[in-house]
C-alpha cells in the first residue's frame, strides 16, 4: 500500500473532489459509459444516495480524489456483494491504489456477512485482470468477463484464520495470474474454481464448485473433506447419480443431506449419496447459482455442495411458433440429443385433446428431427403439447394456420412469451428483454423478420415512434 495515500469512506462533502477525479478519469473508460451528459456535483450525490450500496471508498492524495470504489448487495444473492466501480486516476496507475481498494472491499463484505463478491469488467480493460486474479477473482468462462471472488467465505472461517496465523493471505495466496478464462475442472469434469495458499511447510486449500457457487472441498494440516460425484459432464433429468463424501479429521456419522428444489436424494448412506434431477419449466442461465446437492459437518459448522443443472437427454429444438396451411395433418419437429440413447418416446397432443405417442428412432447425431401426425389443423391458432420421454418437460408450441384475424393472442411457452396477431408473431425470451418479430417464409418456415428489446419505463416519441427503430436486420 501506498503509504502517502490516505483511504476512507466517500460523505457528502466529498463530492466535488469526486467528481474532479471522474473527469480526470474520463479518457480512461469506454466511449458511452459516461453518456453524453457532464458528470456534475448533483450527478454524482444523486448516484451515490440512490445506488443501495454497502460502502463507498476515496483513495486522497492531499485533497485530491485519487481512487474510488463502490460495493452493494448483489441482486439475487443475499450473500454475495458486487463491485459497482473500481477506478483509479490515470497518472496513478500502478502506486497499489487499486489494489488497497479491492482488499479492502473483500475484508468489508466479511463483516457484512457476505460469502462471495463480485465484479464485471470489458474486454478492453484486460490488463486489469491479473490485478483482479491475485485478489481473490476467478474468470467465470463464457462470460464477458464476469469474476467470483470467495475470499470473503474463507476471511469468515476460524480454520482458514488459524492457519494464516497472522501473516497476509494476500502474500500466502498462489495463483497463476493468466490473462483467461478459469476453466479448471476435477477428474470427473466438474468445473471448479481452487484456492490454494501456503505457509512454510504447509498448505490451505479450497474448492468452489462453479455452478453451485458454494464450497466443494477442503484441506488444511489435520482436515481433509470434499465431495466427489462419478461425472459431471452433464446431469440428465431421471437418472441418479452417486456423489461420495471423503477424507479424515471428522465424524462422518453427524452429517446431514439437503436437496435443491429440482433435486431429490432417492438414497443416503454413511459416505455416498444418490441424487436425482428433475424436471424444471425455466432452466438456470450461467448467471445464476445452479441448485444444490448439500452436505453438512455439524461438528466443524461447514457445508459442502455441488451445483447440478438437470437437462433433458433429449429436447424438443424448434422455433416456438410454427405457421401452417389449414388442413395440414402433419408437423416436422426438430430435436437436440444429447445422452446416449438410441430412441425417445414422444407424447403429444393438440389443443388439450388426447395424447397421441410413439417411439423416434435416434442416431448418433447432436441435432435431428421426426415427424408427428396430426388431427386436420384447422385456420386459427393452436396449442400443440409435446414431451420427450418419460422424465421430459411438457413443452408448448404455437402453431398458426392460416391467418389469424382475432384479437391478439398471448401464449406462455417454457422458452418465451408469445403475442400471435394476423400473420406475425412476436416472441419475448424468458432470459431478459431481447425479442423477435416472426413472419411466415417460403413453405410456411417461420423466419425471422427482426429482433426488438423491451425497456422499462414510458416511451419516448423522439426514439420509439415505431418497431422498425428498434428491429436489428
Amino acid at each position: 500500500m501506498n503509504h502517502s495515500i490516505v483511504y476512507r469512506d466517500y460523505c457528502d462533502s466529498d463530492v466535488d473532489a469526486l467528481v474532479q477525479m471522474w473527469k480526470e478519469s474520463r479518457p480512461g473508460w469506454p466511449p458511452g459509459f459516461f453518456s453524453a451528459s457532464e458528470t456534475t456535483a448533483s450527478s454524482v450525490a444523486r448516484e451515490e444516495k440512490s445506488s443501495g450500496r454497502l460502502f463507498s471508498a476515496l483513495a486522497f492524495s492531499g485533497d485530491r480524489v485519487v481512487g474510488y470504489c463502490r460495493t452493494s448487495p448483489y441482486g439475487g444473492e443475499a450473500e454475495a456483494s458486487y463491485v459497482d466501480l473500481i477506478n483509479v486516476v490515470p497518472d496513478m496507475h500502478g502506486a497499489g491504489i487499486g489494489k488497497a481498494l479491492l482488499l479492502d472491499a473483500v475484508k468489508r463484505s466479511v463483516k457484512f456477512g457476505m460469502k462471495r463478491i463480485d465484479l464485471h469488467t470489458w474486454s478492453a480493460n484486460m490488463k486489469a485482470v491479473p490485478l483482479y486474479k491475485k485478489t481473490g477473482f476467478f474468470w467465470v468462462p463464457e462470460t464477458m468477463v464476469y469474476m467470483q471472488n470467495y475470499m470473503p467465505f474463507l476471511l469468515g472461517r476460524e480454520e482458514f484464520l488459524d492457519f494464516l496465523s497472522g501473516e497476509d493471505w494476500y502474500k500466502c495466496f498462489e495463483r497463476a495470474l493468466v490473462v483467461e478464462s478459469d476453466t479448471e475442472k476435477t477428474n470427473s469434469g466438474r468445473e471448479i474454481f481452487r484456492y490454494v495458499f501456503k505457509r512454510d511447510a504447509d498448505s490451505f486449500v479450497a474448492e468452489f464448485d462453479r455452478k453451485g457457487r458454494c464450497l466443494s472441498a477442503m484441506e488444511y494440516p489435520g482436515f481433509s473433506a470434499g465431495l466427489s460425484v462419478e461425472s459431471a459432464s452433464e446431469f440428465f433429468v431421471g437418472r441418479s447419480y452417486s456423489v461420495s463424501l471423503s477424507g479424515s479429521g471428522f465424524n462422518p456419522e453427524k452429517i446431514s443431506v439437503d436437496c435443491g428444489k429440482s433435486l431429490k436424494c432417492p438414497g443416503v448412506s454413511a459416505d455416498a449419496f444418490a441424487v436425482e434431477p428433475l424436471p424444471v419449466r425455466i432452466a438456470k442461465t450461467p448467471y445464476e447459482p445452479a441448485d444444490r446437492l448439500t452436505v453438512s459437518l455439524k461438528e466443524k459448522g461447514l457445508e459442502f455442495g455441488i451445483g447440478i443443472v438437470g437437462v433433458e437427454e433429449v429436447a424438443l429444438h424448434s422455433p416456438v411458433v410454427r405457421f401452417l396451411s389449414p388442413g395440414v395433418e402433419k408437423l416436422r419437429l426438430g430435436l437436440k440429443k444429447l445422452g446416449d440413447v438410441s430412441s425417445v418416446v414422444i407424447s403429444y397432443a393438440l389443443d388439450e385433446g388426447e395424447f397421441y405417442s410413439g417411439v423416434v428412432a435416434l442416431n448418433s447425431d447432436i441435432y435431428q428431427s421426426c415427424t408427428v401426425e396430426l388431427p386436420p389443423v384447422e385456420q386459427g391458432v393452436h396449442i400443440l403439447s409435446v414431451r420427450l420421454g418419460e422424465s421430459g418437460y411438457l413443452e408448448t408450441v404455437v402453431l398458426v394456420a392460416g391467418v389469424y384475424s382475432g384479437r391478439p393472442l398471448t401464449v406462455d411457452t417454457r422458452k418465451s412469451a408469445v403475442i400471435v396477431g394476423s400473420d406475425v408473431a412476436l416472441t419475448v425470451s424468458r432470459r431478459g428483454a431481447a425479442g423477435r418479430m416472426w413472419g411466415r417464409g417460403p413453405g410456411d418456415a417461420p423466419i425471422s423478420l427482426g429482433r426488438y428489446f423491451v425497456s422499462a419505463g414510458p416511451p419516448s416519441p423522439s426514439r420509439y415512434t415505431n418497431l422498425n427503430w428498434t428491429m436489428v436486420k
